[in-house]
C-alpha cells in the first residue's frame, strides 16, 4: 500500500498461471473532507520475470496528478499568501509521497528478489525432495528385493537344517547300530581271548606233562643204564671166570670155542633187544615231539591270525573314532547326552582293545618262547638222531666185523663193547638235554 495527501494505493495479491507474470491489482482510494475513503477505478499491474513491477496505469495517473498539482500551484501563486502557504505544504506532501513511493518500489523489488530466491530455493528443495523420493524408492525396492532374497535364503537354510537334522539322526542310528556291533564283536573277542588263554594254558600243561614224561623216561633210562652197568660188571665177572675155565680147559679148544661163541651170541642178542627197545622209545618220543610241534605251529598261526584280525579291527575302530571326532568338531548343534555316553562307551571299548592288544602281544611273546624251545628241542632231536645213526653204524660195523672174524679162533673178548658204549653216549646226551630243558 502507498499513501499520499488525500489518496492511498492498495494492492492485492497477484494472480495468474502459465508463462505470463502474475497480475497485481491496485486500487486508488481518495480521502474526502469528511474522512471517508472513496474507491476509484482499479489499476492492474504485472510483475515481470526480472522482478520489476509493471504499473503503467499507476505511472500515468501519477503524471496526471503531478500536472494537476503544477497547475494548481500556478493558480495558487496567482491568488495570495494564504494560497502560497497552502501550495508550499502541498509541495512538501508531494515530495514526501515520492520518497515513500521510491522506498515502496525498492521494497517491492527486494521482496520480488527474495521471492525469486525463495522460489529458486523451493525449486532446489523440490528437486532435492524428488531426488530423495527417487532414492527412497530405489532403497525401498532394493530393501524389498533384499528381504525377498533373505526370505529365500532363510527358507533354504531351514531346508538344509532339516536335512542336516535328518542326517544327524540317521548317523546317530547308524552309530548306535555300529556300537552294538562293536560291543558284540568285543564280547566275541573277549570270549575268543579267553578260549585262546585256555588253549594256551592247556598246551602249556600238555607241554609240561610231556616234559615231565620225558624227564621220567630219562630217569628210567638212567636207571636202565645203571642196570646195564651192573650187568656189564656181571659180564666181566663171567668173562673172567670163563677165561679161567678156558685156561683150565686148554686141551679142548673146540668146546672152549663153542662156549665163547655162545656167550658172545647171547650178549649180542641182548644188545640187539636193547637197541630195538631204545629205537622204539626214540620213535615214540619223536612222534610226540612232532605232534607237539604241530600243535605249537597251529597255535602260533591261530594266534597270529587272531592278533592280525584284532589289530585290523582296532585300526578300523580308531579310524571311525577319528572320523567321528572330526564330524563332531564340524557339527554346530549342541551335543546330545546320549552321544556323549556313546562316545564314552567307544573310548572304553578302545581302551579294552588296547588291553587286548597288549595281552595278545604278551601271548605272542610266550608263543615265541615256546617256538624257541621247540626249535631247540628239534635241534637236540636232530643231534640225537645223528648220534643214534652213528651208534647204529657202530653196531652194524661190529656185527660185520663179528661175522667176518667168527671162523677164526676167538680172541679175548674186550671189556667194553661198542654198542654198550653207544648206549652210554646216547644216555649221557639225553641226560644233558633234559638238564638244559629243565634249566
Amino acid at each position: 500500500a502507498h499513501s499520499g495527501p488525500g489518496r492511498e494505493w492498495r494492492g492485492g495479491e497477484g494472480s495468474g498461471s502459465g508463462p505470463e507474470p502474475p497480475c497485481h491489482t491496485w486500487h486508488y482510494y481518495t480521502i474526502s473532507d469528511s474522512g471517508k475513503e472513496v474507491d476509484s477505478d482499479p489499476l492492474v499491474g504485472w510483475v515481470s520475470p526480472l522482478g520489476e513491477v509493471l504499473l503503467p496505469a499507476l505511472y500515468e495517473e501519477e503524471e496526471e496528478e503531478e500536472e494537476e498539482e503544477v497547475e494548481e500551484e500556478e493558480e495558487q501563486e496567482q491568488k495570495g499568501g494564504s494560497v502560497s502557504s497552502l501550495s508550499v505544504s502541498k509541495h512538501r506532501g508531494l515530495s514526501l509521497t515520492e520518497t515513500e513511493l521510491e522506498e515502496l518500489r525498492a521494497q517491492v523489488l527486494q521482496l520480488v528478489a527474495e521471492l525469486e530466491e525463495t522460489r529458486e530455493l523451493a525449486g532446489q528443495h523440490e528437486d532435492d525432495s524428488l531426488e530423495l523420493q527417487g532414492l527412497l524408492e530405489d532403497e525401498r525396492l532394493a530393501s524389498a528385493q533384499q528381504a525377498e532374497v533373505f526370505t529365500k535364503q532363510i527358507q533354504q537354510l531351514q531346508g538344509e537344517l532339516r536335512s542336516l537334522r535328518e542326517e544327524i539322526s540317521l548317523l546317530e542310528r547308524e552309530k548306535e547300530s555300529e556300537l552294538k556291533e562293536i560291543e558284540q564283536e568285543l564280547h566275541l573277542a573277549q570270549t575268543e581271548i579267553q578260549n585262546l588263554r585256555q588253549a594256551a594254558e592247556d598246551s602249556a600243561t600238555e607241554h609240561e606233562s610231556d616234559i615231565a614224561s620225558l624227564q621220567e623216561d630219562l630217569c628210567r633210562m638212567q636207571n636202565e643204564l645203571d642196570d646195564m652197568e651192573r650187568i656189564r660188571g656181571e659180564y666181566e665177572m663171567e668173562i673172567t671166570s670163563l677165561r679161567a675155565e678156558m685156561e683150565m680147559k686148554s686141551s679142548d679148544p673146540s668146546n672152549s670155542l663153542n662156549l665163547s661163541d655162545y656167550s658172545e651170541m647171547q650178549e649180542l642178542q641182548q644188545l640187539r633187544d636193547r637197541y630195538r627197545f631204545l629205537n622204539e622209545e626214540y620213535r615214540a618220543l619223536q612222534e610226540s615231539n612232532s605232534s607237539l610241534t604241530g600243535q605249537l605251529a597251529d597255535l602260533e598261526s591261530e594266534r597270529t591270525r587272531r592278533a592280525t584280525e584284532k589289530w585290523l579291527e582296532s585300526q578300523m575302530l580308531k579310524d571311525m573314532m577319528s572320523a567321528e571326532s572330526q564330524t563332531s568338531e564340524m557339527d554346530f548343534l549342541e551335543p546330545d547326552p546320549e552321544t556323549q555316553l556313546l562316545r564314552q562307551q567307544l573310548l572304553g571299548a578302545e581302551e579294552q582293545m588296547h588291553d587286548m592288544q597288549n595281552k595278545c602281544k604278551e601271548l605272542c611273546c610266550e608263543l615265541q618262547e615256546l617256538q624257541h624251545h621247540r626249535r631247540t628241542s628239534e635241534e637236540e632231536q636232530r643231534r640225537l638222531q645223528r648220534e643214534l645213526k652213528c651208534a647204529q653204524n657202530e653196531v652194524l660195523r661190529f656185527q660185520t666185523s663179528h661175522n667176518v672174524t667168527q671162523p677164526s679162533p676167538a680172541p679175548e673178548p674186550p671189556i667194553f663193547s661198542l654198542p654198550l658204549v653207544g648206549l652210554v653216549v646216547i644216555s649221557a646226551l639225553l641226560w644233558c638235554w633234559w638238564a638244559e630243558t629243565s634249566s
